[in-house]
């Protein structure tokens, strides 16, 4: 028997990539690089980068006006991030840009927090001193006595105390990026 001059079995699978896909990829590098320049340094340095590519964005933020090179700077931005864990640095970008429903949602938690150890009690303030125990103990219980009192005399008006708990609860537990 002849042997086959394609062998299925012991063939490696080849990935045809076109060469539209190749520039659609490195169009979206330049993209996220051209990001990464605009963003503010406060915010990017929130993002792991190295050092050559801090560099080259350090760089990208001088020459930001001079349009043909700041051109030319994106593809040598993209052709660096080329060879970077940008899944991470995009899942960095979303988490920083999406830090102010993180934080709205750490308000709303707060406030959950806040009613039920005005609602529970002593109970709830143990619960809430085995997972922070650096909060004031005295503190938590005498707020939340005098919330409780001033929700008996009048219900519908805000409580005042309930307001100090809810702050000193913002203050105690700070919202961490």
């Amino acid at each position: 028997m002849a042997k086959d001059w394609y062998d299925i079995e012991n063939a490696e699978e080849i990935i045809y990539v076109s060469k539209s896909e190749l520039k659609r990829d490195m169009d979206e590098l330049k993209d996220l690089g051209a990001e990464l320049i605009d963003m503010p340094a406060k915010k990017r340095a929130k993002i792991t980068l190295d050092d050559e590519t801090l560099e080259a964005i350090a760089l990208g933020i001088k020459i930001r006006n001079k349009r043909e090179a700041f051109r030319r700077h994106l593809q040598f931005v993209g052709r660096l991030l080329r060879n970077k864990d940008v899944e991470q640095i995009r899942k960095d970008m979303l988490r920083i840009q999406e830090s102010h429903l993180l934080a709205a949602q750490h308000s709303t938690n707060l406030e959950k927090l806040r009613d039920e150890l005005i609602s529970e009690g002593d109970s709830a303030i143990q619960t809430l001193l085995q997972q922070h125990e650096d909060l004031d103990r005295s503190r938590l219980r005498q707020l939340v006595r005098q919330a409780n009192k001033e929700k008996a005399k009048d219900p519908e008006k805000p409580s005042k105390s309930a307001q100090q708990l809810f702050s000193y609860l913002k203050e105690a537990i700070p919202f961490e990026l």
